[in-house]
């Protein structure tokens, strides 16, 4: 018999958003699938149901769950990402921006 894992704590205000988030035709489609994770398991579903309903791992359906259940909503979103330092600061940018504001020199373009 397998293990039932905690339903996490949920609000009625929290349930109502992730419903909505869950039918979302306009939310990033990860956060989508997230809702729909969460609205399952809230349902009471085991894991590997919600896992197998969804296509997805339940590695993936667990981890969202500890998620949700630390920091709530919030953890349904994308942590912010380091990405690529940034090449040329701003005063490079002002000076190339003022630089074609200029006109052209005499003899180049008209």
């Amino acid at each position: 018999m397998p293990r039932k894992a905690p339903i996490p704590c949920c609000s009625e205000q929290d349930r109502q958003i992730l419903t909505e988030l869950a039918n979302s035709r306009s939310a990033e489609w990860r956060l989508v699938g997230r809702a729909k994770i969460m609205n399952m398991l809230l349902a009471g579903e085991q894991v590997n149901k919600v896992a197998t309903a969804l296509g997805t791992s339940q590695k993936t359906v667990i981890e969202w769950r500890g998620r949700f259940s630390t920091n709530g909503i919030k953890g349904l979103y994308d942590l912010p990402r380091s990405g690529k330092p940034a090449k040329y600061d701003k005063e490079f940018r002002n000076q190339v921006l003022k630089a074609l504001e200029l006109e052209p020199p005499k003899g180049q373009a008209s």
